[in-house]
Formats: structure tokens, sequence, C-alpha cells
């Protein structure tokens, strides 16, 4: 393909648009940690709720530097346990 050729370069750019424009966007993964106001929101209770939880250990938690991140799964094991 020569450069100077606006055809071949026009047919070029369609099909590079054609193949990326067909594919679908991959999906965002749910988070697997949440901040403890993301874990609040989630539950609709205060974060000083979630805190309390914590401390008394019905919560567990990762400890990153100065963040506690909530698995996921244990949010979602409390709203399973209340339905």
């Amino acid at each position: 393909m020569s450069t100077t050729d606006p055809a071949a370069l026009a047919a070029t750019i369609a099909a590079v648009l054609a193949a990326t424009q067909s594919e679908p966007a991959p999906a965002a993964a749910p988070a697997t940690v949440l901040t403890v106001e993301e874990a609040a929101d989630r539950l609709k209770v205060r974060r000083s709720l979630i805190y309390s939880q914590l401390r008394s250990g019905e919560l567990r938690s990762i400890r990153l530097g100065r963040r506690r991140l909530i698995p996921a799964a244990e949010v979602d094991h409390i709203i399973s346990e209340a339905a």
C-alpha cells in the first residue's frame, strides 16, 4: 500500500474501523473488594455501623495501608442472610 494512494488508504482505514467496531467491548468485572463507604452504600447503613461490625469481627476486611477493604462476598453474604 502506498501512503499516497487515497483509495488504498481509505480501504485500510475502513477495514480497521470495521474490525474494531464489530468486537464487543469487554464487560466490566464486578468489584471484588469494596471500600467501607461502598459497603455502607450497598447495605444502606451508616459507615459507623460498618466500622462497628469490623471491630466486632462480624464483618471481615483486608487492611491495605490505612484503608480497609471489604470483600464483596462478605457484603453479599449479609444481604442473602437478611433475605
